[in-house]
């Protein structure tokens, strides 16, 4: 046990290769954060089994190959054991309320799809159009 995330005991990897350091990682739900050479958080996220979630950042990356350039720049990796899957993510959105790391991309996960190319997130809550009896509202 090392340094905390908030006041929580947490695993803190040595000085090493980051991905060594992640196979040391318990198979427990926990939230984990990785940092740069300067101690930057660059990324915090949650899973089921630490272990086998911060390991697979070493793998093929699948869909998530634009996070290449991020796992190229952990020095550190960090964690918190959580009791459950559901203390993680309560965890892990608590953390995420109070700063969101460059690598983050909102604090609740989400992603807004639009129709077309062109279309934004809504801003302000709109009133029902003249279909929304039919769309289900």
């Amino acid at each position: 046990m090392g340094a905390d995330f908030v006041g929580l005991p947490s695993c803190a990897t040595p000085p090493g290769p980051p991905l060594a350091l992640a196979a040391r990682l318990p198979h427990a739900a926990g939230v984990y954060r990785f940092r740069d050479a300067a101690g930057k958080v660059l990324y915090l996220g949650r899973a089921v089994s630490l272990r086998r979630r911060v390991v697979s950042y070493w793998g093929d990356l699948g869909d998530r190959a634009h996070l290449a350039v991020m796992v190229g720049r952990i020095a550190r990796v960090e964690a918190v054991v959580c009791d459950s899957a559901h203390e993680a993510a309560w965890l892990e959105r608590n953390l995420l309320e109070r700063r969101l790391p460059p690598w983050n991309r909102s604090p609740s996960g989400g992603h807004w799809a639009g129709c077309c190319p062109s279309a934004t997130p809504p801003t302000e809550p709109r009133a029902p159009g003249p279909d929304a009896a039919r769309m289900g509202r």
